[in-house]
């Protein structure tokens, strides 16, 4: 897993859900459900992800089950940049 990518969605979540980020900070484990964000943050979550890396997600994959947890999230990027 690239340390940057992960690096910069971390960035990008704390910028976003400063609050729901926990105090430990994030791990590639860490399960996107236990971000206690809902439906709307998940897709601000994607917009803000695209912005950042220059991608688009593909419709069928803008799904909090598409992605169990960051790592998920990391190794999507990683496959479309």
């Amino acid at each position: 897993m690239n340390s940057e990518i992960f690096d910069r969605v971390v960035q990008v979540l704390s910028k976003q859900f400063g609050g729901y980020v926990p105090e430990n900070g994030l791990s590639v484990d860490q399960a996107l459900t236990g971000l206690d964000i809902n439906s709307v943050d998940f897709v601000k979550m994607v917009i803000a992800l695209e912005s950042e890396f220059g991608f688009e997600f593909d419709d069928d994959d803008v799904s909090f089950n598409r992605f169990k947890n960051l790592g998920d999230l990391v190794s999507y990027i990683e496959a479309k940049t």
